[in-house]
């Protein structure tokens, strides 16, 4: 046997059973026995058994070479298994921490996503969701995490919710709705639902994830839309809508009603269509300046229609604008003012040949002053010298012929001179020449022409004004004014009443009062008493004589001052009170047609 290593476990074995140290020491043993075989006086039997037992040991030498071999081989395969379970367990990790970075980077884009998100499992119940859905909710993260939506939803919402996850699980594909969802304040919204299913490791169905679209303001929005398409679709008035080169997009029925062109004649046509040729290069230009600088431009148009027959609308053109304020659209809205248009024209002749009229009829009584008062004071001034007896006696029936042609006089002499100042007024040749007036004294000049006929009738008269009160008016004009409504009050008051006249200041106007206790006026005829030739219906006012023209010379008086007056009364049997202001300043309110 050659001198070769001794396998480690036998090695161990003939150490501590034959004390054996190494292989060369078995070497030597092994020869001794071959030698001690081969000798001449060794039995057959001893030689036998010393041949045999080196074979064993050659072959127990072999065996434990043989198995050491096998251990090397397999701890070799052991070596290189750890290594690759080592490998395995590096690259295990390493996909793990991929996997928990892409969970992490999943979870900052669904953070960021400005849109609520959530995420079901498979039994429908809540196991996420992102910051926009605890937003949109009012509620934490919390409320929802694990709880169904019979949990947190009314329940008709509930079960139409549990009905669409339950389709999407048999599907396993993706789902689109629209739906309501109720807030924590009680707010119901419109939604947009956006689903889809997940797998689990073993490929099946595991969940969902939803997106939801708020939608709310939208439908709103195309609520209005479909009003105001409504609204154009039945409006009366032309709508037409260009894109910003002027190209027309969009007519409503009236526009092919009143032009005589059809939607389809008019879409990519521009306005220049209904061009007349009746406005000037400057007018369109002014036009287009004015809407593509953001502006709205309101005019009159006169437009021709498809027949030829012209026809005007007023029109308003605006812009409309996107986002960042470019022009997108013009739109205009138009009315047919034909009708309005030729009307006006007839006014404007009517009110010219009124005008003519009305300035000749004032030129005539202007004219005829003169003639008018030279003979009525001839009569009144010939019946005054008749009532005052100067040539003789006179019997009593010649006396009361006499008094009634002097009354009729002067009723007619007075009728005359209110006509002809209404008339000065309406022509606009009554002029106000303010100046200051000292207005205790001039009331007490108006009370004294009255003063008469007052005490005929029993009527106490008092006045309450300040001595050094004085304002700016044309002192003639306010006498009159003055002098008609104490007239108006001595006719209409029954005798034993009375009269009270009041002048005071109230902030930068003065405030001038005839109250009386007389008849009364009813609401209803209080603006209409003020009208030229109005009178108050009543029996009792017809027993008096009245032209109708006082109160109304009364109103144009007062303002031409730039005051105002009004008439306030219980009713009838009440007694009035009639009031008008001046500015203490004077602003006159320039001459007064009628």
């Amino acid at each position: 046997m050659d001198s070769e290593p001794i396998p480690r476990l036998l090695g161990r074995q003939l150490k501590r059973t034959l004390a054996i140290p190494d292989g060369d020491a078995l070497a030597a043993v092994l020869g001794d026995l071959s030698r001690l075989a081969a000798g001449k006086d060794v039995s057959p039997q001893l030689k036998a058994a010393l041949t045999g037992l080196t074979a064993f040991i050659h072959s127990v030498a072999d065996a434990y070479r043989q198995s050491e071999r096998d251990l090397e081989l397999s701890r070799r395969s052991l070596d290189i298994s750890s290594q690759e379970l080592f490998a395995a367990n590096a690259s295990l990790r390493n996909a793990r921490g991929e996997a928990e970075l892409r969970a992490a980077e999943l979870q900052a884009i669904l953070n960021s996503m400005p849109i609520p998100v959530f995420v079901k499992n498979r039994e429908g119940c809540y196991t996420g969701c992102n910051p926009a859905f605890e937003g949109f909710f009012g509620r934490p993260r919390s409320f929802f995490i694990g709880k169904s939506v019979f949990e947190i939803a009314p329940p008709d919402l509930a079960r139409e919710y549990q009905t669409k996850d339950n389709e999407l699980f048999r599907s396993g594909t993706t789902q689109v709705y629209e739906s309501q969802v109720r807030r924590a304040d009680g707010a119901l919204r419109d939604v947009i639902f956006h689903k889809a299913t997940y797998a689990g490791p073993d490929g099946s169905v595991a969940g969902l994830i939803g997106g939801i679209l708020d939608i709310t303001e939208r439908k709103q929005a195309e609520v209005e839309m479909r009003k105001l398409s409504r609204a154009a679709e039945y409006s009366p008035e032309t709508i037409v809508i260009t894109d910003a080169q002027g190209r027309i997009e969009y007519v409503n029925p009236a526009f092919v009603k009143i032009t005589g062109y059809s939607v389809e004649e008019a879409l990519g046509q521009t306005p220049r269509l209904l061009k007349s040729g009746q406005h000037t290069p400057d007018f369109y230009k002014d036009l287009w300046a004015t809407i593509q600088t953001g502006q709205v431009w309101h005019g009159e148009f006169c437009n021709r229609k498809k027949n030829g027959d012209l026809y005007w609308e007023a029109a308003a053109i605006a812009p409309i604008l996107d986002a960042q304020g470019a022009i997108i659209n013009f739109v205009g809205i138009k009315e047919d003012i034909s009708g309005q248009k030729e009307i006006a024209e007839q006014l404007r002749h009517a009110v010219e040949a009124a005008e003519s009229a009305n300035q000749a009829k004032s030129d005539f009584l202007a004219s005829m002053s003169h003639e008018l008062r030279t003979p009525l004071n001839a009569i009144i001034g010939f019946s005054e010298v008749l009532a005052d007896q100067t040539f003789g006696e006179l019997n009593p029936k010649q006396s009361k012929y006499v008094g009634n042609v002097l009354e009729a006089g002067r009723h007619l002499l007075s009728l005359i001179n209110d006509i002809l100042d209404l008339s000065k007024v309406e022509a606009g040749k009554m002029i106000c020449a303010p100046e200051s007036v000292r207005v205790h004294a001039l009331l007490a000049d108006a009370l004294v022409m009255v003063k008469e006929r007052a005490a005929k009738n029993r009527l106490n008269l008092t006045l309450d004004a300040p001595d050094d009160l004085t304002v700016q008016a044309d002192p003639r004009m306010l006498k009159q004014i003055m002098f008609n409504l104490l007239s108006n009050a001595v006719k209409f008051t029954p005798p034993g009443g009375s009269i009270m006249v009041e002048a005071e200041r109230y902030e930068t106007d003065l405030w001038f009062t005839v109250a009386d206790t007389g008849i009364g006026i009813k609401p209803a005829d209080r603006e209409r008493i003020f009208e030229a030739f109005e009178q108050v219906d009543s029996s009792h006012a017809r027993k008096h004589q009245g032209t109708g023209l006082g109160l109304a010379l009364v109103k144009k008086f007062v303002e031409l001052h730039g005051g105002r007056v009004w008439v306030e009364s219980s009713g009838e049997g009440q007694g009035s009170v009639f009031r008008f202001t001046l500015p203490m300043e004077g602003r006159v309110g320039g001459q007064v047609h009628g």
